[in-house]
């Protein structure tokens, strides 16, 4: 696939985010790049608000006047909110063969050091986003697809979106319910421990998070 791609798609990337479209994505926290993708990184909360004002024709909203439009795209919950407004319209115009998601947060890099990335790549499916992003977890031995497998029997079980990728993370949505929210929250655990030993309280508190939010997020320091 040549990179003719990069500059039909690279419109609607930047209409919709209202960033610069680079033809690359981040790798390996920031440090590393890959031209297998594009990305934009959002960075300013005003911009990016305006340009979804735009995309849905609020004229209310479109000089920037909206009430939150001055917070910094650093008040994480609120950056976050935005990224995944940008990801779901991006995502309804995509063509097939195409995969979009939240890429680097966590950037060591010494180029970019804030902002949370959006990716566009070849795929042919959702796992395809963690082979783009090189997500591992190498601390315990397990590779890119050691994940995929995993997150596949998720898939098979509950259906996952997988909507966030990058070097150490992967975060997704749980379309069912699991019946058992504790047999899932040990199964996470022993898949990533650092759920529990670095994040939730204990599997009593994951499992009830798991029920409430349906969505996990995974990351191996």
């Amino acid at each position: 696939m040549t990179s003719e791609w990069k500059s039909s798609l690279g419109p609607m990337f930047s209409r919709i985010t209202g960033c610069e479209t680079l033809n690359y994505s981040h790798i390996d926290f920031g440090r590393d790049t890959t031209h297998e993708c594009m990305s934009v990184i959002l960075k300013e909360a005003s911009a990016i608000q305006k340009a979804l004002a735009v995309y849905f024709d609020d004229s209310q909203n479109e000089s920037g006047d909206a009430d939150d439009a001055d917070f910094d795209i650093e008040d994480i919950q609120a950056g976050e909110r935005l990224a995944y407004s940008c990801l779901s319209l991006i995502r309804s115009e995509l063509p097939k063969g195409f995969v979009a998601f939240m890429g680097t947060t966590n950037w060591l890099g010494p180029d970019i050091n804030s902002g949370i990335e959006i990716v566009v790549g070849p795929g042919n499916n959702q796992f395809d986003i963690v082979r783009l992003a090189r997500t591992d977890a190498c601390n315990y031995d397990l590779s890119t697809e050691d994940i995929i497998r995993r997150l596949q029997q998720y898939d098979n079980e509950f259906g996952i979106d997988i909507f966030h990728a990058e070097t150490d993370l992967v975060e997704f949505d749980l379309r069912t319910a699991p019946r058992d929210p504790a047999t899932l929250a040990a199964d996470l655990y022993d898949f990533c421990p650092d759920l529990i030993d670095q994040g939730m309280g204990d599997l009593e508190d994951l499992a009830q998070e798991i029920l409430e939010e349906k969505r996990i997020t995974l990351w191996w320091d």
